[in-house]
């Protein structure tokens, strides 16, 4: 499986010893009690997310509902045509109950089942 760099910096932070909390609100580090969290717009939505430093020197992001998915589904969260929905529609709200795996159209039908999208705009 090849991995996207969001997924490659998920597997660092865990190897750097980042955990989140199952509420999805905090971060932690070994040497740091509590990561600050910044919002990260991508793909035309906000999200929670940390930086972590590489062995390069190089930083990455590590978008939290990423990390937290894979902290539920393995590495299932990291398969190709998967993406990690918001059963809410809310990319803010990363804990454990919101976080479901699926296809982007089953992303797309949670904005149809939150009233968010009309059914008759879906791009499939």
């Amino acid at each position: 499986m090849r991995l996207s760099n969001k997924n490659k910096a998920v597997l660092i932070a865990l190897e750097y010893g980042y955990d989140v909390s199952r509420d999805g609100k905090r971060v932690k580090g070994v040497r740091v009690k509590r990561i600050k969290l910044q919002t990260v717009k991508k793909y035309g939505k906000k999200y929670k997310g940390f930086t972590v430093r590489l062995k390069c020197g190089q930083r990455a992001t590590v978008l939290v509902h990423k990390l937290q998915a894979y902290k539920k589904y393995g590495k299932a969260a990291f398969e190709s045509g998967i993406v990690v929905r918001h059963l809410n529609d809310n990319s803010l709200h990363n804990n454990w109950d919101n976080l479901a795996l699926g296809t982007q159209a089953e992303n797309m039908q949670d904005k149809v089942e939150n009233n968010k999208l009309e059914e008759d705009n879906l791009p499939f």
